[in-house]
């Protein structure tokens, strides 16, 4: 399935994860990063695996990598993200997100 637009691959999360299950991953990894046990961080480790994996299909469904982006940003997969996933701004896998773009763009 080929998903060319922040429309399409919105609705292609929505209904691959219900709302609850979406909020309560973010709800999930906010509570465990504030957990500063192993058992919390082993937790921040896998639900921090899984948005990876969503984020993973988003960017093959836009057909986004850095290289063709990087002189004109696409910023439409962290959109998607942030349409489907409530709060993921607030959480380390955004930050980290965040953080590669703008290094990246520094290069």
């Amino acid at each position: 399935m080929e998903l060319d637009t922040v429309k399409a691959n919105v609705k292609f999360i929505k209904d691959s994860y219900p709302k609850k299950t979406r909020i309560e991953l973010i709800t999930n990894l906010l509570e465990a990063q504030a957990d500063k046990t192993i058992s919390g961080q082993e937790t921040v480790e896998r639900l921090q695996n899984l948005i990876d994996q969503i984020f993973s299909t988003v960017l093959g469904n836009l057909k986004w990598n850095i290289a063709s982006s990087k002189n004109s940003w696409d910023y439409r997969p962290i959109e998607v993200m942030q349409e489907v996933f409530p709060k993921i701004e607030k959480t380390r896998w955004y930050n980290m997100r965040h953080k590669q773009v703008i290094d990246e763009l520094n290069k």
